[in-house]
């Protein structure tokens, strides 16, 4: 993979870091002398930065799978393009889980080009970086997939009791994507940790490749890492 993940701040204000193989010790914030994703003020009339991961990591593991985390989600869209064209029979590899506090779905009028899943797909790496750069964002990315037939056998998972009872056969075990939103284990969203990692490591098991996105939008970003060190 041509690694345009590298460090920039365009004019309108996007930013991707670098992505890098590595371990879970890996995962880690920017320095506070960097650019913050966001700031809060707080009750004492002050401001709360929040930071990006420092990089996106391609997790080592034993069985070579691909696991990928990264801060914003719709980088997620990236990286299934990027794993199904480089895995002939793409057909059979279609299948979506997504876990997240929200859909994922909005409307996006913005169209991901068949073109780009064809024999010649290497040839536009380019354009589908900017795809997901400039024309999606997290809460749109996965209508374009859908769309352009990228994934498709879609499942979405939102509520501890949606996730508990997910039947895997419903996939007919067929290979899939699990793509996690850590928000999904916002304070808010009341998940119980113990009742559901153990299910929660089936799903990453049995996965083609496994997208994992921090959100520092939606949740504190340190306890994004505790969640998916412990996770994984």
């Amino acid at each position: 993979m041509s690694n345009f993940y590298s460090w920039f701040y365009g004019d309108d204000g996007l930013r991707v870091a670098p992505l890098k193989k590595g371990k879970k010790a890996d995962i880690k914030l920017q320095s506070d002398s960097a650019k913050p994703a966001f700031k809060v003020e707080n009750e004492g009339g002050g401001w709360d930065f929040f930071y990006w991961l420092e990089n996106f990591i391609q997790l080592k593991n034993e069985r070579w799978k691909p696991i990928y985390v990264f801060d914003n989600h719709n980088h997620a869209l990236r990286f299934w393009w990027n794993f199904l064209n480089n895995w002939q029979g793409q057909a059979s590899r279609k299948g979506l889980i997504h876990i997240d506090q929200h859909t994922d779905r909005r409307e996006n009028q913005n169209i991901f080009d068949k073109k780009w899943m064809n024999r010649d797909w290497n040839n536009y790496e380019r354009e589908v970086f900017d795809f997901v750069q400039r024309k999606t964002e997290v809460g749109n990315f996965i209508t374009p997939a859908l769309d352009s037939v990228l994934v498709s056998d879609y499942h979405e998972i939102r509520s501890e009791y949606q996730f508990n009872h997910f039947d895997i056969n419903l996939l007919d075990g067929k290979p899939y994507i699990l793509d996690i939103d850590l928000d999904f284990r916002a304070e808010e969203m009341g998940i119980s940790f113990k009742k559901t990692v153990e299910k929660l490591k089936s799903l990453i098991e049995k996965a083609e490749i496994i997208t994992i996105a921090t959100s520092p939008y939606f949740l504190d970003q340190k306890v994004a890492i505790e969640l998916l060190i412990e996770a994984l």
